[in-house]
């Protein structure tokens, strides 16, 4: 961690985003007037600060996917404490997807995921 963190950041999410919208395009192409479920392309793991406690209970994340491949919104189950949610949500806001096709057309789409700490 620097002080260039943020810059650093926003560097590697613009390339992602990049790489994303390309491989959409080929995905798009690929899987031309079909229909197919979402992929995910990009993971990233939450990160708990410092001294907070892995969820022990099962904990899923209902995800709203745009037709770009994007997280539009998180909604967390079983994280009970908010420091945990917010970087959980954090993390998941980042995840990225080659979208839902319907007749070969990306649509928006929500997606349960279970989550493991």
């Amino acid at each position: 961690v620097t002080n260039q963190l943020q810059k650093a950041w926003a560097y590697y999410h613009q390339r992602d985003l990049v790489t994303l919208r390309d491989a959409v395009t080929k995905y798009i192409a690929q899987f031309s007037g079909a229909n197919h479920g979402l992929v995910p392309v990009l993971m990233p793991h939450p990160l708990l600060p410092d001294g907070i406690e892995k969820p022990a209970d099962p904990a899923a994340a209902i995800l709203d996917v745009s037709a770009e491949g994007l997280v539009t919104h998180v909604e967390l189950e079983g994280i009970p404490l908010a420091a945990a949610q917010h970087a959980t949500a954090e993390a998941l806001g980042g995840w990225m997807f080659l979208p839902q096709l319907e007749s070969g057309t990306p649509v928006a789409t929500k997606v349960k995921v279970p989550l493991r700490f």
